[in-house]
């Protein structure tokens, strides 16, 4: 079955989340789990969660279809797998192939996903909800077929607004479930604070923004618009939007929403708005009755904060700092001095000079000293710092990528005034760590499997031992080491909720502690030997209490408008916590015995400002039997439609042809077929590559013609040796593996090809052996600052008729690159071929890319799709001299020269293009491609003054 390649780009505007398109490991020992509507296609050590998610998936999809009013009739491919140890999933909303992709690390308490009887349910029903929702048919005649035609096998509802089909699976999800974030304490926490600050998202904002959160504002507050929707005009409403939106006339998502609802959905969002926000007064109303207690403001932040670190001292506080200007990096402050000169005395010479003037008004404290940083390491952060007892070590953890491109958090050892990093773990999947007295040993939270579970940590070898082990929708999360080392906080899952327990660390026996009222607490810190301060969810705010280890009642000791979390409490007593704010985080302190009058659950009539647990729809999903799994093998195989183009000076060209392979991407088939205008290759080309082992085997045969002489100004007679039809095939290996700082890749092969002179008549064999070597590497300066570094080589050898031919290629290239945007870059190419008895075995450089031949077979053609063929220069060394700007919009000014004997003047260009890299998107059978768009000026040589506009589209099997 054919899938046009747009459908791809229509279905990434409506991922559930944002993923990396492939991160697959074909080469794992992958399994199969089928349903009668599902395929189930999971990683190793992912058995035991896939089996729980298959269980009750069919159940999940009747219950969903039953609430959307429509079921996708197609069996459903599911990625499951584990690669960055973090809670994701997304949906592919294809009308002849949708797909799913869950990774399946379960998502923290607090967090607004933490709220869920299980993370493999919570994803089930959200991402099908998608494909029930956008695969909805068109009821147009032949709207099918005319999509299919058109490239775009969707339905009409994929190009709903994203707040729509993001808040409507969020609905969905909160209404099947009884939990996920309508359900949970944050979403009201955020929506209440976001009005009471006057930075509700506009209409215009709903779909996402740079600002705070704004990634989050179509889940969160696009749910809470509809569920507003609804109760305005019943439960029918949205099904009878989607049904208008699919009608056999034809409606956009504006005027199918005026017929259902009255009047424009911008109009509606506004009454919304004003009625969250006298909610979310009366809600802080009540709340204030009850007593506020938000201590002390230490330090006010924008943007993201991780969880703070007090010293043993209590003078320093560790945390991870991140803001949209200078990304993210681990900071220790100085509680006792402020950042900065002290302006007063300037302030009051000034006041002195013009007594009407004023003193600034400063609502916030003058920021804490920064005694250390530590930047990323190839743009990974480092968090979760804990303070060793001796107040000079850190434990840190960041992740870090395997050799299969693959992240898992680990463990190091920070010592900021030396200004050394070790790592302690490799690959254990450490989120968090505090160490025990001693400093030998820390308890860890550590994740995989689907699940996460305690262990202690040896320091010194990076050893692990199993403290509490984690289970399917039963995770632990947070680790915390008494004073005598004796035991371990934590929270656990129970259910939806989470509650706080003490694991004795020799034994490892569990005791529960705190209120059993089934209120959700999580992130524990000792305040004693018999006390914790945790995070709870009793009052339906998220606010810090003292629980004690006795049973005794829980006393409130900080409570806010917003979400009160991550406490830390220090030698005196005191509590560090984070306010979260409409903007960002703000760094408080509570002091030692603070406590505050319990407050009674705010009235659910002021939902969504505050928390309503909605269980009017929610259900058990039914239990069904699992087949057995069994080898993937090369799974389900079908194609998609694809086509390359090229356009620059020397004409343009355009292919059509198919990839075919099965959702991993194990077994692909790529054959495209095209033709092109004057010095432009035509032809054909077939591709089969295995990526089941370890190295990549890939297998290419072709076809394919040029007419160099067509060209018009620099072809004519003298090109006719370059107007060949050149067939053969190739084999080739190929294997790449990641370290901390980039990716490198290594291509081996062999190719054999008949070369036929169109105008001469002249027939000649050709053989090549050749290797491709590359590493590009990123370091990261500073915290704001970028370096990104790119090595390649290469070397062909072989023969041409009775002649042999030897060739090497370097490119050198650095960019370095501000978070604001501006940077700077340089590129050196260069090439140097041994042969002198063939002209075509000479470098050429100018033209663009061929369609039909891998460009390992042709190596001396150096496409420049700028200049027409021979615009660059023909000789046995060449040198391409690159001035330019990263990122993906690239201006450019080059220094291009090539000769037999020497380099000669080189020819200048000018130029601005814009590259997009295409990842392969195995659901699809999309293979990997770039697509460039640019113009060129020559300042000099043959095609001076020229100005080319040129553009590729190229697929990489």
């Amino acid at each position: 079955m054919h899938r046009p390649v747009a459908a791809v780009l229509a279905a990434l505007l409506v991922c559930a989340s944002p993923l990396a398109a492939q991160v697959e490991v074909p080469a794992l020992k992958w399994r199969t789990i089928e349903t009668r509507h599902f395929r189930l296609h999971y990683e190793p050590g992912l058995e035991a969660w896939t089996q729980d998610v298959a269980r009750h998936l069919e159940s999940i999809r009747e219950a969903v279809a039953a609430r959307v009013d429509y079921a996708n009739p197609r069996k459903i491919d599911l990625i499951i797998e584990d690669p960055f140890n973090v809670p994701n999933g997304n949906a592919w909303p294809s009308l002849v192939q949708p797909a799913m992709r869950f990774w399946a690390t379960p998502p923290a308490p607090s967090s607004v996903l933490g709220h869920s009887r299980g993370w493999g349910e919570i994803l089930s029903v959200h991402e099908y909800a998608h494909l029930a929702h956008l695969t909805r048919p068109s009821r147009q005649p032949f709207a099918g077929l005319i999509a299919a035609l058109g490239g775009l096998p969707v339905g009409p509802l994929v190009f709903s607004p994203a707040w729509v089909t993001e808040g409507y699976a969020t609905v969905i999800e909160g209404e099947l479930t009884g939990a996920g974030r309508p359900n949970g304490v944050a979403r009201p926490a955020i929506l209440r604070q976001l009005a009471l600050e006057g930075y509700l998202p506009s209409y215009g904002d709903l779909n996402g923004t740079e600002r705070f959160n704004g990634g989050s504002m179509r889940y969160l507050v696009g749910s809470a618009y509809l569920e507003w929707l609804q109760e305005q005009r019943g439960d029918s409403a949205l099904p009878q939007l989607w049904r208008r939106m699919t009608a056999r006339e034809s409606r956009s998502f504006d005027e199918a929403f005026v017929e259902t609802f009255g009047d424009p959905a911008s109009v509606l969002y506004g009454r919304f708005a004003a009625d969250l926000l006298a909610k979310s007064h009366e809600a802080r109303k009540r709340m204030a009755a009850a007593g506020m207690a938000k201590g002390t403001l230490a330090q006010h932040w924008n943007w993201y904060v991780g969880p703070p670190a007090v010293s043993p001292d209590g003078n320093r506080i560790a945390v991870r700092r991140s803001s949209a200007e200078d990304g993210a990096r681990l900071l220790i402050l100085n509680r006792r001095e402020t950042a900065g000169h002290d302006d007063s005395t300037k302030i009051a010479e000034r006041l002195e000079r013009d007594p009407l003037d004023l003193a600034p008004y400063r609502p916030y404290p003058r920021a804490l000293k920064v005694e250390h940083k530590l930047a990323p390491t190839a743009g990974a952060a480092y968090d979760n710092p804990r303070w060793f007892r001796d107040g000079q070590r850190l434990l840190v953890t960041r992740s870090v990528p395997r050799a299969d491109g693959r992240l898992r958090p680990d463990l190091f050892l920070w010592q900021p005034e030396f200004g050394s990093i070790r790592r302690v773990t490799k690959a254990a999947g450490i989120v968090v760590a505090d160490p025990f007295p001693d400093g030998r040993r820390a308890a860890a939270l550590t994740c995989g499997g689907g699940t996460c579970g305690l262990v202690i940590v040896d320091l010194a070898d990076g050893s692990l031992r199993d403290l509490a082990a984690g289970e399917i929708n039963r995770a632990y999360h947070g680790v915390r080491v008494s004073a005598d080392g004796r035991r371990v906080a934590t929270a656990r899952q129970r259910g939806a909720d989470w509650e706080i327990v003490v694991i004795d660390a020799e034994r490892g026996s569990v005791q529960r502690v705190g209120p059993d009222d089934g209120a959700t607490r999580h992130s524990p810190t000792w305040e004693s030997d018999s006390t914790l301060i945790v995070v709870s969810e009793a009052s339906g705010v998220p606010s810090l209490e003292r629980i004690h280890l006795d049973q005794r009642p829980a006393v409130v000791v900080a409570r806010t408008t917003g979400i009160a979390t991550a406490p830390d409490v220090g030698p005196d007593g005191a509590v560090w916590w984070l306010d979260m704010h409409a903007r960002g985080y703000d760094l408080r302190v509570t002091e030692a015995g603070t406590r505050v009058a319990a407050l009674p659950p705010l009235d659910s009539a002021l939902y969504p400002a505050t928390r309503r647990v909605s269980r009017r729809l929610a259900r058990d999903f039914d239990t069904q039997p699992v087949p057995e799994p069994r080898r993937y093998g090369i799974g389900p195989f079908s194609a998609t439609v694809i086509g390359g183009n090229s356009a620059g000076a020397d004409g343009y060209a355009w292919s059509m042809g198919v990839n075919a392979g099965d959702p991993l991407s194990r077994l692909g088939v790529f054959a495209v077929a095209g033709t092109g205008t004057h010095a432009t290759w035509s032809g054909a080309r077939g591709v089969l590559t295995w990526r089941g082992l370890p190295v990549d085997v890939q297998l290419q045969g072709w076809n394919a013609i040029q007419d160099v002489s067509d060209q018009g100004r620099l072809g004519g007679p003298g090109a006719t040796p370059f107007d060949w039809q050149l067939s053969g095939w190739l084999v080739a290996l190929h294997d790449e593996w990641h370290a901390a700082h980039g990716v490198s890749k290594l291509r081996v092969g062999y190719a054999s090809a008949t070369l036929e002179l169109r105008e001469t008549g002249g027939e000649f064999d050709r053989t090549t052996l050749f290797t491709e070597f590359s590493s590009q590497q990123l370091f990261t300066p500073t915290a704001t600052t970028r370096l990104d570094a790119l090595l390649a080589a290469s070397m062909a050898q072989g023969s041409f008729g009775p002649t042999d031919f030897r060739r090497v290629q370097g490119e050198v290239a650095l960019s370095f690159a501000h978070n604001s945007g501006a940077g700077l870059g340089g590129r050196i190419k260069a090439g140097y071929a041994d042969s002198k008895n063939y002209i075509t075995e000479l470098f050429v450089i100018g033209g663009t890319p061929s369609l039909f031949l891998d460009p390992a077979v042709l190596d001396q053609r150096v496409a420049y799709p700028g200049l027409p063929i021979f615009g660059g220069g023909i000789g046995q060394r060449y040198a391409i001299i690159s001035a330019e700007t990263p990122g993906p919009l690239r201006l450019y000014h080059d220094w291009i020269s090539a000769g037999v004997t020497g380099y000669g003047r080189p020819t200048r260009v000018l130029g601005g293009e814009l590259r997009v890299d295409v990842p392969r998107i195995s659901v699809f059978r999309l293979p990997a491609g770039a697509v460039r768009v640019g113009v060129s000026h020559a300042l000099n040589g043959f095609a001076r003054n020229a100005t080319v506009a040129y553009g590729t589209v190229v697929f990489t099997p």
